[in-house]
């Protein structure tokens, strides 16, 4: 009765479990930066001139993505590209075996 249940309530665990992970992977980036912070984790120029420009990128590559959703066409110039990525449904693969 209880695994009914728990199936009911989880149809497709495997989504389940990439949600927590996207969920929580962020926090624990978080918490990694706060406590090199806390403990004086000090960054040379090279170093901190790669987080910032990984942190440039990823915002602006964000940013794009947003505009792109109100502004379809935005994505052409943003991106470099027209059309949005397409993605596979879960469980099939590109490619498929010769029959």
């Amino acid at each position: 009765m209880m695994l009914a249940l728990l199936r009911r309530l989880v149809p497709d665990p495997r989504s389940l479990w990439l949600s927590v992970v996207r969920t929580y992977a962020p926090i624990l980036a978080g918490l990694i930066v706060a406590w090199a912070a806390r403990v004086g984790v000090h960054l040379d120029d090279a170093s901190a001139l790669s987080v910032v420009t990984a942190l440039g990128a990823g915002g602006y590559y964000l940013l794009a993505r947003l505009v792109e959703q109100h502004w379809p066409a935005a994505g052409r110039w943003l991106l470099g590209a027209a059309q949005p990525p397409a993605y596979l449904p879960a469980g099939q693969d590109v490619l498929q075996p010769d029959d």
